[in-house]
């Protein structure tokens, strides 16, 4: 008759494990979906990561254009030869400037700073176009800013060796 007025003793006699089962069943679900999400996040991150310092380095594209055309530099000073020392002084002002006879250091040194300066020009201006590209100027005014040190450079070289100047 008990039965009839919803005592339920046959049916709750195993409801407390059954709850705590049921709950371990959940925890563990839930630590398995922790521990999964933790592993695609790492993975985000070292895939971010990844990407950054690509980024990064990618950045310094225009120093290693600038290695690569010193690699030709000895093949760019025998065509420029021909055009002395005008040629010289476009093409490699900085070292044109460092054979001048008005830098006083000990003979090794400056018999060794023009080809110093010869094949260490390109990398320099390609580290000058990589800090002026940060502060997002356009190639076209980077470029402008190289041709412009380049020219101040010929104006140097040419108002120290021009003939008004003896």
């Amino acid at each position: 008759m008990l039965n009839i007025f919803g005592n339920n003793s046959d049916m709750d006699s195993g409801a407390p494990d059954s709850h705590v089962s049921a709950f371990r069943v959940i925890d563990a679900l839930y630590e398995q979906e922790m521990q999964a999400n933790l592993a695609a996040l790492t993975e985000q991150r070292r895939k971010s990561r990844r990407y950054q310092s690509a980024a990064h380095w990618a950045e310094y594209w225009p120093f290693a254009v600038g290695v690569a055309i010193s690699c030709f530099v000895p093949q760019m000073r025998d065509y420029v030869d021909a055009f002395r020392p005008w040629g010289m002084w476009i093409v490699f002002p900085f070292a044109s400037i460092a054979r001048g006879s008005e830098i006083t250091f000990s003979n090794s040194l400056i018999a060794n700073m023009p080809l110093f300066f010869m094949f260490a020009q390109f990398p320099f201006e390609g580290l000058m176009a990589r800090f002026a590209f940060r502060g997002h100027v356009t190639a076209m005014r980077v470029l402008g800013q190289v041709l412009c040190l380049h020219f101040f450079a010929v104006v140097e070289l040419w108002l120290v060796n021009s003939p008004l100047s003896r």
